[in-house]
């Protein structure tokens, strides 16, 4: 059974749309399926609500279109089950559907989580209208979550390297450290600095020195595991969070580390520029704060420094309490 709707389907905005149908009436679901169908929406139909979260387990849907008396699951269980999934709670927008007399059941769904409501018999051009009010709400709603996600990255990384900022590794230093007190798991932290790079700035200028630091920046992404994180925390330093990592594999990973920085090359007219860093690493120990690891992998940078640069420094023994 199709029902025409009295908006023609090239004026809608509706087409596209993914729709999730939970009905168990032929009559009932020939008639919302066909409406949404005929606007250019993609529907699935599912006869309970038992069903129908199956579905939003399989795909992804923009809203969910529900009656209230379904077997095994019913309309509210439905709107309740939902927004207790994290994963589709704050997306998915709900019409749930009513009798003439379901005023108690109305207010129920609309507690249960429903976003909206329309009485049967309904309209077909009304229930395109609540449809179309609720994918506008949906689409706003996913332009927000865009553009906060765009704002948080932008938050926590470094702009000129798209490496992790210093307040997203503190961020990330802090969560390892409440793992490593419940599981035990080491980990290490690695400070850079690249060496005599004022040097690089004041005869060769800033713009080829934030050349030198991308150049840094990407060969350090590639010389890390998957797991572990790189960071600029100041002007020509940088860090590394060396997860699940005992001190030997990190002073591993970091002289392979400076083995490649030191081969890093900034063409220009004039001849190649390139430089060294120093690098110092300190693991945490039980009993010990990310602060005094940190201050530890600081001294052992110092040390690396005081040989002459383009050294990798281990701090052995336990870090120093740190006021």
């Amino acid at each position: 059974m199709t029902v025409a709707s009295s908006l023609p389907v090239s004026d809608t905005p509706l087409e596209g749309a993914s729709i999730l149908v939970a009905e168990d009436s032929r009559e009932q679901a020939e008639l919302t399926c066909g409406t949404l169908r005929e606007a250019g929406c993609f529907v699935r139909l599912e006869g309970d609500g038992r069903a129908a979260l199956r579905a939003l387990g399989e795909e992804r849907f923009d809203l969910l279109v529900t009656d209230w008396m379904m077997p095994g699951c019913d309309g509210i269980q439905l709107c309740r089950s939902v927004r207790a999934e994290e994963e589709v709670a704050g997306r998915l927008y709900i019409l749930f559907l009513a009798s003439l007399d379901g005023k108690e059941q109305i207010a129920e769904a609309l507690s249960a989580g429903a976003d909206d409501y329309l009485v049967k018999p309904f309209d077909p051009g009304e229930l395109l209208a609540r449809v179309r009010a609720g994918l506008r709400l949906v689409r706003v709603q996913a332009q927000l979550r865009a553009a906060n996600g765009v704002l948080s990255r932008l938050a926590l990384s470094d702009p000129l390297t798209e490496l992790a900022n210093r307040r997203a590794f503190d961020d990330l230093l802090a969560r390892e450290a409440s793992s490593f007190e419940r599981r035990g798991t080491p980990f290490c932290i690695a400070r850079i600095d690249v060496d005599r790079f004022k040097t690089v700035n004041d005869t060769r200028g800033h713009d080829l020195g934030d050349e030198l630091l991308s150049a840094f920046a990407r060969t350090m992404r590639g010389a890390i595991r998957d797991e572990d994180v790189a960071a600029r925390v100041g002007g020509d330093e940088f860090a590394l969070l060396l997860r699940a990592c005992a001190l030997d594999t990190a002073a591993s990973i970091c002289e392979r580390l400076r083995e490649r920085l030191a081969a890093v090359q900034i063409p220009t007219p004039k001849d190649d520029v390139s430089a060294t860093a120093s690098i110092g690493i300190a693991s945490a120990e039980e009993g010990t704060s990310v602060a005094q690891v940190f201050a530890a992998a600081d001294e052992a940078l110092y040390a690396a420094k005081a040989r002459g640069g383009d050294t990798v420094a281990v701090a052995h023994g336990r870090p120093a309490a740190v006021s």
